[in-house]
């Protein structure tokens, strides 16, 4: 169970399972000002992967991948969430990326916010929410490259890339720390067999490092040609914060929220406008009553003073 603040109002959980994430809502002293949450979730039950289609319709491709993913969960189709993201829409091969979880698991994470006032904005994959904050910092990687993920103890994500786009996520589980440069050496082997780029030009490694000493030195040791130039546009992907999300058809996305805030806010405007114009007219209105009144009180009171002096003058005539 991991905590990041993103800012004051907001916190990100990285957890591998409901009953975990329900021990992070526990932790009330530190979580006072939050209103909202991103979720993400390691373990086997998460599945990610790339994926390579002749094109075809959404409405095709979202039940092909559904297929392939609860063949590899060993679930119903109808009980699988699934969300993916294509990387090249105008290519005669569609090519991106899909997660899927169990249906009940995402409705799980999402019900443990039901006693909760902080809203939930995303259940997501931690390794690709790791290669998110990866490519946030706009490191020039190169285009052929791979990411060791440092999830938790004992469990580890390998993302290899070719041409600057994920050809393969791997979690290792239960690894300790001499067979660990193994089976990263194997997974990036594996990836490379199977790329038209038989090399990576570069290791990356992010997470809490301590405890890893070998682990670091192997990637420092190994040879690195120098990188070039990452192109930016092919990884802009996992940038979206929107992108790869499981609770998309159960809670706004970023920018629906921000696009009813927005609305929110013209409308408050509008009548702020309106009120603002009508408190005017009021006043415009109230100074020309007062002003009316006053020429009529000032009218009577010249009327008053004529009939007086007619009255006088009567008197006088008598």
């Amino acid at each position: 169970m991991l905590i990041r603040h993103i800012n004051r109002s907001e916190v990100q959980f990285e957890v591998s399972s409901p009953e975990e994430l329900l021990l992070a809502l526990g932790d009330s002293a530190h979580l006072k000002e939050v209103h909202f949450a991103e979720v993400r979730v390691w373990g086997p039950h998460v599945l990610t992967r790339p994926f390579h289609f002749p094109k075809t319709s959404s409405r095709a491709l979202r039940s092909a991948l559904r297929a392939e993913a609860a063949e590899v969960l060993s679930l119903p189709d109808q009980d699988v969430e699934l969300a993916y993201q294509v990387l090249t829409p105008l290519s005669e091969i569609v090519q991106g990326i899909y997660t899927a979880m169990p249906r009940q698991a995402v409705l799980a994470y999402r019900d443990c916010f039901k006693d909760s006032r902080i809203i939930p904005l995303s259940i997501t994959s931690a390794l690709v929410g790791a290669v998110r904050d990866f490519l946030k910092k706009g490191l020039d990687t190169g285009t052929d490259y791979c990411l060791v993920a440092l999830l938790r103890e004992g469990v580890v994500g390998v993302v290899v890339f070719s041409d600057n786009e994920p050809m393969l996520f791997r979690e290792l589980y239960d690894v300790n720390e001499h067979d660990l440069e193994g089976q990263i050496a194997d997974t990036i082997h594996y990836a490379c067999s199977r790329s038209a780029n038989k090399k990576i030009n570069q290791i990356y490694i992010t997470g809490e490092t301590a405890g890893h000493d070998e682990l670091v030195s192997w990637i420092n040791s190994q040879e690195q040609p120098v990188a070039l130039e990452a192109s930016r546009e092919k990884a802009v992907w996992m940038v979206n914060e929107d992108a790869l999300n499981q609770l998309r058809h159960y809670a706004l996305s970023r920018n629906e929220r921000g696009a009813i805030i927005l609305g929110l806010s013209a409308f408050i405007g509008g009548c702020v406008i309106v009120l603002a114009v009508l408190g005017l007219r009021l006043m415009v209105d109230h100074l020309a009553v007062q002003r009316a009144d006053a020429l009529v009180n000032a009218r009577d009171y010249q009327t008053a003073l004529e009939l007086q002096d007619q009255l006088r003058r009567l008197n006088h005539d008598k």
